[in-house]
């Protein structure tokens, strides 16, 4: 049987199509007004572009309302039939879209176990309702699970790192689950973290990805490699283009091999032939704008169909890291695995505390209630005050029962997260 080479081109991009919303314009710092009104010609650019590029599959995140969904179809449909596009959260869609030029056998929404929900507005991941979006295409004689997604913001903000660490890891079993069906995984989006994260690196460790980036550019410094928070991009936040004055490479687009049993060929000598961060310039030709507040990343991966050997696996290509049992036996108190379940143990054992101080909060406010009513007289009390106090109660009642709900269920996706990778990985805490 001889080899057949494939080439598959690819594109993720994080477009920052917010939904129009006028009390938006007067929060400092967040150039929502020009994003608003540009929108609709940021999109033909972005359109335009795919087009010129003609790549198989595109990965979009942030295309938040069914209007732009529509929008991009318009442009892009006749060339790519297949897509995907869920409602999810308290917004109409998840921001997270797929097109493909490649049948698209099946697609599914997994939605974050864990999300941001912290009183009294958390962020904006709380209106989102963000997951991960799966699909199955059929390219040539491979399956191909491309996987896009967009976990937590706030990319400066510590105290969101157990929180998107909880979806990465989450993430990595998703991505070992669509393996078992799979001859090629592609990973794509906007992960909000750098490359030196602990969720990255358990991601290319559970899951043995590789990253186009730097398979392509192994010196990265002679490449651009910022796609947020690039200096003079107009439509990236103030406070972000302050904290961050050389920008973040957060968007990404990792490859794996899969395991396919029903084939009996594999995937062998997997190769990127390039990877390009900002690869139609800084502006678009109708808007005049950049095209997002992130940077697009393409990429070209090829490879061969080869014969399964009788005695292998055929993911050693592109097998990095140490996973399973070997673990134990390479010194394992500093990787990612190990390191994950010491974050895991800290942050259920946080959330512990956190929900204790709810409960007796809540405790609290209903006693004060109760005993202000029982001893309330009512011909000689004053009744605004009384009102007062007994408002305050149920209002404090309420926020202290939605943050203690919070918290116990963020100690059981914590105690979850790290039950899972103390059986299925041997290496213990001490």
């Amino acid at each position: 049987m001889t080899s057949v080479k494939h080439k598959l081109k690819i594109l993720t991009l994080n477009c920052y199509l917010l939904p129009p919303n006028p009390l938006l314009d007067i929060l400092p710092g967040v150039p929502a007004s020009q994003n608003a009104k540009e929108s609709t010609s940021r999109i033909d650019d972005i359109c335009d572009n795919i087009l010129v590029n003609n790549y198989d599959i595109v990965c979009l995140q942030e295309v938040w309302t069914e209007l732009f969904k529509d929008l991009i179809l318009s442009h892009l449909g006749s060339n790519y039939p297949f897509y995907t596009w869920f409602t999810s959260g308290y917004l109409p869609g998840s921001g997270q879209m797929i097109l493909s030029k490649h049948e698209m056998l099946s697609s599914f929404f997994h939605p974050f176990l864990l999300e941001d929900k912290t009183f009294p507005f958390g962020s904006i991941d709380s209106i989102c309702g963000k997951g991960t979006t799966v699909a199955l295409v059929k390219y040539e004689e491979n399956i191909v699970s491309v996987i896009n997604t967009h976990p937590q913001s706030e990319l400066l903000n510590d105290s969101k790192d157990a929180l998107r660490l909880h979806q990465l890891w989450s993430l990595t079993e998703l991505v070992n689950y669509c393996k078992q069906t799979s001859d090629l995984i592609v990973l794509c989006g906007d992960l909000n973290a750098t490359p030196d994260f602990l969720g990255v690196k358990l991601i290319h460790q559970l899951c043995s990805t590789k990253d186009t980036f730097t398979m392509s550019n192994p010196f990265s410094k002679l490449q651009l490699d910022v796609t947020y928070a690039v200096p003079g991009n107009s439509l990236v936040e103030l406070s972000y283009a302050k904290r961050l004055p050389s920008g973040a490479r957060i968007d990404y687009i990792l490859t794996a091999v899969g395991s396919n049993a029903r084939r009996s060929t594999t995937i062998g000598n997997i190769a990127c032939e390039q990877c390009n961060i900002q690869p139609w310039g800084p502006l678009g030709a109708k808007s005049r704008l950049p095209f997002s507040d992130h940077e697009a990343v393409e990429a070209t991966l090829s490879w061969t169909n080869d014969p399964i050997p009788e005695t292998g696996s055929g993911d050693a290509s592109l097998s990095s890291g140490v996973v399973g049992d070997d673990l134990e036996s390479n010194g394992c108190s500093s990787t990612p695995v190990h390191l994950a379940k010491q974050f895991f143990a800290s942050a259920r054992l946080n959330s512990t505390k956190m929900a204790r101080r709810y409960l007796i909060s809540l405790i609290w406010s209903a006693i004060v209630f109760v005993m202000r009513f029982c001893g309330a007289n009512f011909v000689n009390e004053n009744l605004g005050l009384l009102n007062f106090v007994a408002i305050t109660a149920c209002i404090t009642f309420g926020c202290c029962f939605f943050q203690y709900h919070y918290y116990k269920c963020a100690f059981s996706a914590f105690n979850q997260a790290f039950f899972c990778l103390e059986k299925n990985y041997k290496c213990k805490l001490i």
